[in-house]
């Protein structure tokens, strides 16, 4: 019922713990007295008070003297216990070849996973061989032969070190995790000893603790362990009182626990309130931290136990695709309230540091003072009634040295890191009126006081009011430095522009050069690099100037090369050949050499032929045409193009130089051809920084943002073109200019799957699911454009009805998925082929508000809903809708909530309806 995991850069599970004194037949207790048990007969008291003489050595300590000892000496020495084949209290390399010698029952020279567990061998022993095995395997085979077996004495002879044991065992310890969370592994067997060691929960390893377990085990309280006592299952004291009702009694509510946010926040509360510390560890998939979940963290009276103390919870597992809603508000964890994702899963590093004794395991409850003296360390446990008793035990209980949050005045809200006046604090502020949420917005970071409150910032740079909007950036010009680093960019974001915005971005330039956290000062330097280039215009090229030109530009049409054309086009290029030999120097019969030869390259790569050496002919013959006296437009877009097709890195340089001088031929092919180069290298060279963690030069921005800017009015413009831009900005996370850029190319491209995605995307960071449901409102559709648009603002209602969802807004929610049943009928009208598409959704659509209706009690609407969307488009029913759920387990829902109801009738209707569908 227990379980253990590892922590790397990134928190991974490594195996889970049975249970260790309960159904699993784990002897635990009896496999740590057997380090006691010298003669195979049970432990004497002489035995007994020899061992504990020797326990008591291993942590320096006099014998009687109560103290902490070595668990790692102490782990050792209990499992050489097994491996000792001579029972000499002395592992030597004979004892491990016995060992092999005895377990290889076909003397084949080979040990398998059979011979490792031969009838009747206990527990403790199967685990002791396993650990030695899991060793020598590292071909994971699953056998081992003598040669490999060897290896556990790394060329030793005679008698081995301790050492040997420590890597034997931290090998096991070291094990991938297994993917049932609740298989008992060597690795997860020795935890279970561990936590075994630690008898009366404290944290500390003393004699008290073995004393506690001898006398579990001693049942005629002789003062000696019998075999049978040895091999009797330990007594577990029951609870007087305390949440070890059964389940089924106990009327759950929702989560519960009054986590805290933070381990900062929780110690800050523990010394304002003299309270104790709870630390919490749970993970997901494995029973006891289930049963924590699920049963005592919503059980008033085990929470009632647990208002003695600051809790603070660990869990490296998300249960919600979102911490917060369209409005900055935060979305606890529906798993166990209060906290969000981000919040349970960042603690762990700074746990195991201070609380966690070097082990990981869940679930686990440590009871610790604030100043880190541990009072419990409860884990690994099948009777969870423990965790009552120790919570009644050290809780701290009677008038609190904190006001109540509803009677807390606003500076006593402030002033306060508990959740509680945190929670009030921002609820004040969602609900306020525009002066409230100034004010607050206002006092949400401040120098002067230890608590500060991001939370309220969160909101206010995404609240309608602009005022409010503008004092959030100020607070946050006025005090960078309290500023959360995930909220850089909400604050920019927020500016108005103009001063607002040069000031923020003042502060960020101080705060990246006074930071010592390199993550921080390296968001807030990248973000004001990216924001201030793109408030500067390109040096190579300047759009509203070709804007102008291209308005009075003549365009040329190019004819695209074809393979037909090889003959003709090679005749012209000798006959340029030979008018070269009579003028070498003439600069139009090389450009139009250049040109003859960059489109016989062309046809060449259509061909599947290497045009290599024509470009390197074009790229020669080019730069005879142009000087740095007397520079040549065309002769420098064709070094451009040719040093393009050659991978030579000059290629940008040649487009930066030409683009000024081809703004007088901007409608031209070769125009077109520069700027697409200009724009592609450009680019390039900015991901390859991004990719290798490079510096790039801030102009870079500028020309990127500037060429695209261009191509978007060029005629030669390309679908392609206009999601690489869109990519770039979102890239650097310029979504306002994202957004625009998108309308603009979906006017230009409307059917644009790539673009219509880009867009939902945007809209839902720019504003929500309200933001979402508006996007396509602006839109000048052309009649012939209208279906796919159509369809496209369902999808786009579709998507933005799940996000209200999330956001818990349900009537907003039904609202969206009645709009997206709407638009997806509308856009087959006209378009036929559109209705396989549009039924699909409309069934997801209607069986996402059937849910709702369903959750509300509101079973008319919901059977209506269901019926109405299961015959819209029966194969859909067990397509997943963007929230996970299907149509068909919509619908099971619906029936069991029906026969709940005593509507057995519609229930028995809808039943047919499933199973006339196969569901």
């Amino acid at each position: 019922m227990t379980s253990c995991f590892r922590s790397a850069v990134v928190l991974a599970l490594l195996s889970a713990l049975a249970s260790a004194q309960g159904s699993s037949g784990l002897d635990v207790n009896a496999t740590i007295m057997l380090a006691a048990d010298r003669d195979g007969g049970g432990v004497s008291a002489e035995e007994w008070s020899a061992h504990r003489a020797y326990l008591a050595s291993t942590a320096a300590l006099a014998e009687g003297t109560e103290g902490d000892l070595d668990r790692r000496l102490v782990l050792a020495n209990l499992f050489i216990r097994f491996w000792d084949e001579d029972k000499d209290l002395a592992l030597t390399t004979s004892d491990l070849d016995a060992l092999f010698a005895r377990l290889d029952q076909d003397a084949n020279g080979e040990l398998n996973s059979k011979e490792l567990r031969p009838e009747g061998g206990s527990a403790a022993g199967f685990f002791s061989r396993r650990i030695l095995m899991g060793y020598v395997d590292t071909d994971t085979s699953g056998s081992a032969t003598r040669e490999e077996w060897a290896a556990l004495a790394g060329g030793v002879e005679g008698e081995l070190s301790l050492e040997h044991a420590y890597q034997w065992l931290d090998a096991a310890l070291s094990a991938p995790p297994p993917a049932n969370k609740n298989a008992v592994t060597p690795g997860v067997y020795l935890l279970t000893l561990d936590a075994g060691l630690d008898a009366d929960f404290s944290g500390k390893l003393t004699l008290a603790d073995f004393d506690q377990i001898f006398s579990a085990l001693d049942l005629d309280q002789s003062g000696e362990l019998s075999t049978k006592e040895l091999a009797a299952q330990p007594r577990t004291p029951r609870a007087d009182r305390g949440t070890s009702t059964p389940m089924s009694r106990v009327k759950l509510a929702g989560p519960l626990m009054p986590w805290q946010r933070s381990l900062d926040d929780a110690i800050a509360v523990a010394k304002r309130t003299g309270k104790p510390l709870l630390i919490c560890v749970n993970i997901d998939g494995e029973s006891a931290s289930e049963t924590l979940a699920s049963y005592q963290y919503r059980n008033p009276a085990f929470v009632e136990l647990v208002r003695g103390f600051v809790p603070v919870l660990f869990s490296p597992d998300s249960h919600n695709p979102r911490e917060y809603d369209d409005r900055g508000r935060r979305l606890p964890d529906p798993k166990f309230g209060r906290v969000i994702t981000s919040e349970h899963t960042s603690n762990e590093t700074e746990l195991y540091e201070r609380y966690f004794s070097g082990t990981r395991v869940a679930p686990r409850h440590v009871g610790a003072t604030a100043d880190g003296e541990i009072l419990f360390d409860i884990k690994l446990v099948n009777d969870l009634s423990i965790i009552d008793r120790a919570l009644e035990k050290h809780g701290v209980f009677g008038d609190e040295a904190l006001l109540a949050v509803e009677s807390a005045s606003e500076q006593q809200l402030l002033e306060s890191p508990d959740a509680g006046f945190r929670d009030r604090l921002e609820a004040l502020f969602a609900t306020g009126d525009i002066r409230t949420r100034v004010r607050l917005a206002s006092l949400a970071l401040s120098s002067a006081r230890a608590t500060q409150h991001p939370a309220l910032l969160r909101m206010a740079f995404l609240d309608d009011e602009q005022s409010v909007r503008s004092q959030a950036v100020w607070t946050a010009i006025q005090h960078t430095e309290l500023l959360p680093t995930e909220l850089f960019l909400s604050a920019i974001e927020a500016t108005n522009g103009g001063d607002e915005a040069d000031l923020l971005l003042a502060a960020l330039d101080k705060e990246a050069l006074d930071s010592n956290d390199e993550e921080r000062r390296l968001r807030a330097e990248r973000l004001t690099k990216v924001f201030r280039a793109l408030s500067k215009t390109s040096t190579v090229l300047d759009p509203e100037r070709w804007k102008l030109a291209l308005a009075f530009a003549p365009v040329s049409v190019e004819l695209e090369p074809a393979a037909e054309q090889t003959s003709p086009v090679s005749k012209r290029l000798n006959q340029l050949e030979k008018l070269l030999e009579v003028h070498p120097d003439d600069r139009e019969l090389n450009l139009l050499f250049t040109d003859t030869l960059i489109r016989l390259a062309r046809i060449q790569l259509l061909s599947g032929g290497n045009p290599t050496y024509l470009f390197e002919d074009a790229r020669l013959a080019a730069m005879r045409t142009t000087t740095e006296a007397e520079p040549s437009a065309r002769g420098l877009g064709y070094l451009a193009w040719a040093n393009y097709q050659l991978l030579d890195a000059t290629a940008v340089d040649y487009a930066a130089q030409a683009l000024p001088l081809l703004r007088s031929d901007a409608g031209s092919p070769l125009t077109s051809h520069v700027l697409q180069i200009f724009a592609q290298t450009r680019l390039s060279g900015f991901y390859s920084a991004l990719s290798e963690n490079r510096e790039w030069p801030a102009e870079w921005l500028a020309d990127i943002r500037d060429v695209h800017e261009v191509l978007m009015i060029h005629p030669s413009l390309t679908e392609a073109q206009v999601v690489g831009y869109v990519g770039f900005l979102g890239a650097i996370e310029a979504y306002e200019l994202q957004g625009d850029v998108l309308r603009r190319g979906l006017e230009l491209f409307p059917g644009s799957n790539d673009l219509h995605m880009n867009l939902r995307a945007q809209a839902l960071h720019a504003g929500g699911a309200d933001g979402l449901a508006a996007a396509y409102d602006e839109f000048d559709v052309s009649e012939e454009n209208r279906p796919t648009f159509e369809w496209y603002t369902g999808f786009a209602q579709l998507v933005a009805a799940e996000r209200h969802v999330q956001n818990g807004q349900s009537k907003a929610a039904q609202s969206a998925y009645r709009q997206a049943v709407d638009h997806f009928r509308e856009s087959f009208r006209d378009r036929a082929d559109y209705k396989g598409s549009a039924d699909h959704y409309i069934a997801l659509a209607l069986a996402g508000s059937a849910r709702l209706y369903t959750t509300e009690a509101s079973f008319d609407q919901a059977l209506a809903a269901i019926q109405e969307g299961l015959a819209t488009s029966p194969n859909s029913s067990a397509v997943r809708d963007g929230l996970g759920n299907t149509p068909a387990a919509t619908a099971s829902l619906l029936h069991r909530a029906l026969l709940k109801e005593g509507r057995a009738t519609e229930a028995s209707a809808l039943r047919e309806v499933l199973d006339g569908q196969g569901l």
